[in-house]
């Protein structure tokens, strides 16, 4: 039974939830949470991101228990740097990428394989992606769908996108799921890897109740996360879909989405 802020593992979607590549993290979010430490409260991220990426925003943060990673697919330590667990796409997911490379000539692509990148194939929204999460020239191959990773990401405008999905559900490709994190971003992922999943495998590692878990995301990457955590909270605004997975609607990101959840929790738990 919860009955203080310490003991709660918050854990917090970043793009579009915590932060914006416009905005950065917000201040009222980022002192909210710095409140919710310094009462004893657990705080960690769960991203798409990899560490690398997600390095300048991290550092920023009173984290004290690992991430989850690659949207599920990595359960990461920041402070030793270094992964706890994590899954890799199987031996076929290069065959599929490769298929839909083909199908969808304008799609960009990019593999990650832990803190590096392969560029499979540049388009504008790959360079913006690189841009966005700092990733250094020096963490960057080129080529072909040769190698497998963590994950293997799709990027283009939305309505190529939207026709992507469907070319994927009529495929039924097995050994691998598929999410959208974005709508410009569709991402393949070792099959049965979710947010959800390794929130669960992280509160075994730390012997916390999934019932004392408290996580807030924005799309549909974050949905299984938020249905298995004890409180999910929506960011307002969300896709619609989302809102049936929450306890809680937060306020709208650029009004502190976080905060608000945190808010929310002080008045539960206020001892």
């Amino acid at each position: 039974m919860i009955q203080s802020l310490s003991d709660i593992l918050l854990i917090t979607d970043m793009d579009g939830t915590l932060m914006s590549k416009s905005t950065g993290i917000l201040p009222c979010n980022l002192q909210a949470i710095e409140r919710f430490v310094r009462k004893g409260g657990r705080f960690t991220v769960a991203t798409g991101r990899a560490p690398l990426a997600a390095r300048c925003y991290l550092e920023k943060l009173p984290i004290n228990e690992p991430l989850v990673m690659f949207n599920g697919g990595a359960i990461y330590d920041y402070n030793k740097k270094e992964f706890l667990w994590n899954a890799v796409l199987p031996g076929q997911a290069l065959r599929y990428g490769q298929e839909i490379l083909d199908a969808f000539p304008e799609i960009g692509s990019e593999i990650v394989l832990g803190d590096s990148f392969h560029i499979v194939r540049q388009n504008a929204y790959i360079e913006e992606l690189l841009a966005i999460e700092y990733v250094e020239e020096a963490h960057i191959t080129r080529g072909g769908v040769d190698r497998g990773g963590f994950k293997m990401l799709f990027a283009g405008e939305s309505r190529q996108i939207e026709l992507l999905r469907e070319f994927v559900k009529e495929k039924g490709y097995d050994g691998v799921d598929f999410v959208q994190s974005d709508p410009n971003y569709y991402e393949m992922l070792p099959q049965g890897h979710t947010k959800g999943t390794s929130l669960q495998k992280l509160t075994a590692m730390l012997g916390i109740p999934m019932e004392h878990t408290a996580a807030i995301g924005d799309y549909y990457n974050d949905e299984d996360m938020l249905r298995k955590a004890g409180i999910g909270a929506v960011v307002g605004g969300a896709p619609k879909e989302l809102l049936a997975a929450a306890d809680f609607i937060a306020r709208p990101f650029d009004e502190g989405a976080v905060a608000s959840l945190i808010e929310h929790l002080e008045a539960l738990y206020p001892m």
